[in-house]
């Protein structure tokens, strides 16, 4: 009757870092970059990449593809441990009569084709999926937001599932656009309310040349009568999902270099000390010379580095610390834990506190429990990494993580016991996701135990009201 408590405490850690952190929270496009642009990501330290997957430049001819610069860059990434989230779309010219890759195809079994095609080919390596770049813009698709849902996004993420119910679904990526046909809010809630039960992660792009400030302000206030994003976000009842800024960044013609480095470090700064967004994917890491090209790289188009790249290296080297940091910190983390605080900051670890708190308490009322703790160290980063690739679990543990919060006050202690409001069946089928994957002996034994637990119900409200 103790293991099920502690465990579903470790998860709920487990679960404050997948909302705040996915592992790294840094992030940047590289498009279809070479392996020595991708080196220095990798030497940055910087741990996901957003690459373009286009359908109008892999399969140019009905039926004929060429995966050869994806198949590099998904190589190079699995080697050198970077995550990918994947954008897929544009239209070939034989699939819509050559009107160009913003207009849908003619016929939509085209379309999730070749997404069934990609996603097979992928699904191993890549868990994070975005589907078409910035539909709001008629640059990038030519129609409304209607038949983007119909045509494009709800064909393409039915597919997605339905090859692998794993994969994570991130979207909808819109310009944060204001002008008439393109108002990111109309957009983002349509689409969030017409596909809710497919998108895993919002994601959005902010552009704002007037600073970091301004962004947020984007984020958390709005503008005059234009909403805000979070405002946006929970009218669609999307509060308990994970917010990613996709795109965001400056480019070095309308700035300096200098001060390029100086908004990276400023929306670092923001970024840390507000927990928000969960994950920021910069644009761009390199340069791309021609005359319609800005540069938005903290690379130039030769490779040598701006002075925003250095910045972004070392904010990530934790060269950057904030002066209220609190370096008294328990020496019993599980590693979801620790990759929390050093990703990002100890204000992350204030977040968490109150968990860490009622651990103790069952410590204190229950001594001949450590050497349980020690064996769930043992198995933890094996669980972390099956919850963050498996967005069915993801998405049952967060719901009940969150029950389980409301119940835990301050000091650690359960405010009443809530195992009245939580059933047997809720934890029993968390577990049992859990066992359909292969499992390390351990790991298996802790949760066939724990399942034995659940079903002695009566046991565990027993214990909480000893805790109380």
């Amino acid at each position: 009757m103790k293991k099920i408590l502690l465990l579903i405490l470790c998860m709920f850690i487990i679960q404050q870092v997948m909302i705040s952190n996915s592992s790294s929270p840094y992030g940047i496009n590289v498009h279809t970059a070479n392996n020595k642009v991708l080196y220095k990501v990798k030497a940055a330290k910087i741990g996901w990449i957003r690459v373009d997957i286009a359908w109008n430049a892999i399969e140019i001819k009905k039926g004929k593809y060429d995966f050869s610069q994806i198949d590099r860059i998904v190589k190079y990434a699995k080697s050198n441990d970077l995550s990918i989230l994947a954008i897929i779309g544009g239209t070939p010219g034989w699939a819509n009569g050559g009107k160009g890759f913003s207009y849908p195809p003619n016929n939509v079994n085209d379309w999730t084709n070749f997404v069934v095609k990609v996603v097979r080919r992928y699904s191993g390596t890549i868990k994070y999926w975005e589907i078409w770049n910035e539909p709001n813009l008629k640059e990038f698709f030519a129609y409304d937001k209607d038949v983007f849902v119909k045509k494009i996004f709800l064909p393409a993420a039915k597919k997605v599932k339905n090859i692998n119910s794993k994969l994570f679904i991130v979207g909808p990526a819109l310009s944060n656009s204001t002008t008439q046909g393109s108002e990111w809010y109309f957009w983002m809630k349509y689409i969030l309310t017409n596909c809710k039960d497919y998108i895993d992660i919002v994601s959005h792009h902010i552009y704002d040349n007037r600073g970091v400030l301004y962004i947020y302000e984007i984020l958390e206030k709005g503008e005059g009568l234009i909403p805000s994003v979070l405002e946006i976000i929970a009218e669609s009842g999307f509060s308990n999902k994970p917010f990613w800024i996709t795109e965001t960044g400056w480019n070095t013609a309308y700035y300096t270099e200098e001060k390029q480095a100086e908004l990276y470090l400023d929306f670092l700064k923001k970024m840390r000390a507000k927990e928000l967004p969960a994950k920021v994917f910069f644009y761009e890491i390199i340069d791309i010379p021609g005359q319609n090209s800005l540069p938005w790289g903290i690379l130039r188009y030769n490779l040598t580095k701006k002075p925003a790249y250095d910045v972004y290296k070392d904010f990530i080297a934790g060269k950057f610390p904030e002066d209220d940091e609190d370096d008294e910190i328990n020496n019993e983390k599980c590693y979801a834990e620790k990759v929390t605080l050093n990703s990002t900051s100890n204000k992350r670890y204030k977040r968490i506190e109150k968990l860490r708190n009622l651990r103790d308490n069952i410590l204190n009322n229950f001594p001949n429990i450590k050497p349980l703790i020690k064996k769930y160290y043992s198995i933890e980063k094996e669980l972390y990494n099956i919850t963050m690739n498996n967005s069915i679990i993801y998405s049952k543990l967060t719901k009940l993580v969150s029950k389980i919060d409301s119940y835990i006050d301050t000091n650690g202690y359960f405010i009443k016991p809530f195992f009245d409001k939580i059933t047997k069946k809720e934890i029993l089928d968390i577990i049992n996701l859990y066992k359909k994957h292969k499992l390390s002996k351990e790991l298996k034994t802790l949760l066939d135990k724990t399942e034995e637990i659940i079903n002695s119900y009566k046991y565990i409200k027993e214990m909480i009201h000893i805790i109380k």
